[in-house]
């Protein structure tokens, strides 16, 4: 028996197609975690013109903040002018692709100015850096990409 191929196959097949992506979306996407960035989304994007404000500071330094990724973890560079006894604030290393490996932790520069979050809290994966620092009551703001590969 030949299987002849015209427009009533055709279409047979691109109706069944079509169900198996509904029943796909409908039934088996929906339970596919997905989480917010944060849970005070909206508090946080009131804000905003600060963080816009912090990052034109960050932006004017003549001396850059530069972030390092390494073997021994993620090494993040601060300007020589700030030093550990006049800079405070926090950062945030966030995984978008699940919450419970987030890094949120206050800054402990060193007496090079560095910070090390050291690798044996990182998985592999994307994170997204966030800085948030005051030095001389300015304020600072640097969010940057990284991808942690061990």
């Amino acid at each position: 028996m030949k299987i002849r191929f015209h427009w009533g196959t055709g279409l047979a097949i691109a109706l069944i197609t079509f169900m198996v992506f509904i029943v796909y979306i409908a039934f088996i996407r929906p339970n596919v975690a997905s989480q917010l960035v944060s849970d005070r989304y909206y508090e946080e994007e009131m804000k905003y013109q600060d963080i816009i404000d912090e990052r034109n500071n960050a932006n004017v330094l003549p001396e850059k903040l530069f972030v390092e990724v390494l073997l021994a973890g993620i090494k993040i560079h601060f300007p020589k002018a700030f030093r550990t006894g006049n800079t405070t604030g926090k950062f945030h290393l966030l995984c978008p692709s699940d919450k419970l490996w987030d890094v949120n932790k206050s800054l402990n520069l060193d007496a090079r100015s560095e910070e090390l979050i050291p690798a044996r809290v990182l998985r592999e994966g994307a994170y997204v850096l966030i800085i948030r620092w005051s030095s001389d009551n300015k304020k600072y703001f640097m969010k940057q990409p990284l991808v942690w590969k061990q």
